[in-house]
């Protein structure tokens, strides 16, 4: 069974756009495309995918500062998640 998955996120002080960036290229590798600022969207994902992806969305912004293993090296030391939705439904 495939599902459609969007995802929309704000970002405040991602100078650079380095967080942007590095979720964008990991959504973009599973097929899901940009379709608006902060929007990513695919209407074929199957199950794993999405769950796994959207957790590695997740799990990117919580690390930006990790002091041991920053997932986001030179994140602006401000930068903080303003807000994400997600929704999946299945088709």
């Amino acid at each position: 069974m495939s599902y459609r998955v969007i995802l929309r996120l704000s970002l405040n002080n991602d100078v650079g756009s380095r967080i942007r960036n590095t979720i964008h290229g990991d959504l973009s590798a599973v097929g899901m495309r940009q379709t608006k600022t902060g929007t990513w969207e695919s209407s074929s994902l199957t199950e794993e995918d999405a769950a796994y992806h959207m957790a590695k969305v997740l799990l990117t912004i919580a690390h930006v500062h990790n002091p041991n293993k920053p997932t986001v090296p030179n994140a602006h030391p401000d930068s903080h998640l303003d807000h994400l939705w997600i929704y999946i439904d299945s088709n």
